[in-house]
């Protein structure tokens, strides 16, 4: 499950940064090293 949460995030964090106004770049970036936190965690 963290395995397809982290695509998705880092999917929508490119896009958002392939946008004018990356509105939600920040957000997905701390997202997605807190769901690479998770991952190292749980291995």
């Amino acid at each position: 499950m963290l395995c397809y949460q982290l695509r998705i995030c880092l999917q929508e964090l490119s896009e958002s940064l392939s946008g004018l106004t990356p509105v939600d770049a920040d957000w997905l970036l701390a997202r997605c090293l807190d769901l690479t936190d998770q991952a190292k965690r749980t291995a």
